[in-house]
């Protein structure tokens, strides 16, 4: 049996990237492994991989071997470059194509007695001009302006919805008195919303409470959470409607000299949730023992965390405190806060 010779085709890279319009080469050496003395054809053959964009009888004419295709070789089984160039075209799809390089038998074409492993070139499109930066960068810093300016409408929208309580000061009550306060609230939009619930929780040291919304006879307030939340369900808010909620406080009496902290928190819907930042923070409540003995609340409102969907953003929340100041039940001063409203 006349043994044939056979090749190792060893490629300097198998991957490179070919810009369209352009060219490229890559360089291969064909050692003959048997040492036989024979003739044969050195052929870059095109092959179709998964991500290939064109099928191979469009980008085979690309390829071309440098040099003649048939080739003696000698016992000898010295290594022979040689080099195959690729030619993109202008209108080549982007992506990666295949090929290898395959020596076969002069005597027997179809048999392959040489084959290199698989070369991938990339394609991709022509370098960009100096006018293409230039337009990228305009582009750019007209979008930057249009987000930015979305931004401030935006913030400001949000902005609008604030809240302070001036002064904050506290007030002093006697132990055996309840604290009154009255929150109202505002639809400041045009157009109505829907689902305004404002949800209150007490805070430690205060025994319980409860609210009742001023002058609408089917919207009520309930104790959810084991009494520790009031629940006021305001219903739909029309245009620039206001409602009042009055809400009642029982200090214990026996609670120590500390700061108490609590949290309102308004609610609105119309469709989908959207929740809104902080608009004021906190209650607090400061009680205290004088040196004679007698016990005295004071309070002290700084006010609440408010949250709302999107579409009643326009929510605004206002507060007064009412205390009256007694002693041997004579009223000494009544201290009421300012009205504050969201600007």
């Amino acid at each position: 049996m006349t043994q044939r010779p056979n090749f190792t085709i060893q490629p300097e890279t198998r991957a490179l990237h070919v810009t369209k319009d352009h060219e490229a080469a890559i360089r291969f050496l064909v050692t003959s492994r048997t040492h036989l003395r024979g003739e044969a054809h050195v052929i870059p053959v095109a092959y179709n991989g998964d991500r290939s964009p064109q099928a191979t009888v469009h980008f085979h004419n690309w390829l071309t071997l440098v040099g003649e295709r048939e080739v003696d070789f000698d016992a000898s089984g010295e290594a022979k470059p040689y080099t195959v160039r690729i030619r993109v075209p202008n209108d080549a799809d982007p992506g990666e194509y295949l090929f290898r390089l395959k020596v076969v038998d002069v005597a027997e074409p179809d048999e392959t007695v040489g084959e290199s492993p698989e070369i991938a070139f990339q394609v991709v499109g022509p370098k960009p001009t100096l006018a293409a930066f230039v337009l990228a960068a305009v582009l750019a810093l007209v979008t930057l302006t249009a987000l930015a300016v979305w931004a401030v409408i935006f913030v400001q929208n949000r902005t609008n919805l604030q809240l302070t309580i001036d002064p904050q000061v506290a007030m002093a009550v006697p132990v055996d008195k309840l604290v009154t306060y009255t929150v109202n609230v505002k639809n400041q939009r045009q157009s109505p919303v829907t689902g305004v619930r404002l949800r209150y929780t007490l805070p430690p040291g205060i025994m319980g409470g409860h609210a009742t919304v001023v002058g609408a006879i089917t919207r009520h307030c309930d104790k959810i959470n084991r009494g520790q939340t009031i629940l006021c369900d305001l219903g739909t808010m029309a245009a620039n409607k206001e409602r009042e909620i009055r809400f009642t406080l029982i200090p214990d009496p026996n609670g120590p000299p500390e700061t108490y902290e609590s949290t309102a928190v308004l609610d609105g819907e119309s469709g989908l949730w959207a929740q809104l930042r902080s608009l004021f923070t906190s209650n607090t409540a400061l009680v205290q023992r004088n040196m004679a003995g007698d016990m005295q609340n004071r309070f002290q409102l700084s006010g609440n965390e408010i949250t709302a969907r999107e579409e009643s953003r326009d929510l605004t929340v206002q507060r007064c405190l009412s205390i009256d100041v007694q002693q041997d039940n004579s009223l000494l001063e009544r201290r009421t806060c300012p009205e504050q409203q969201l600007r």
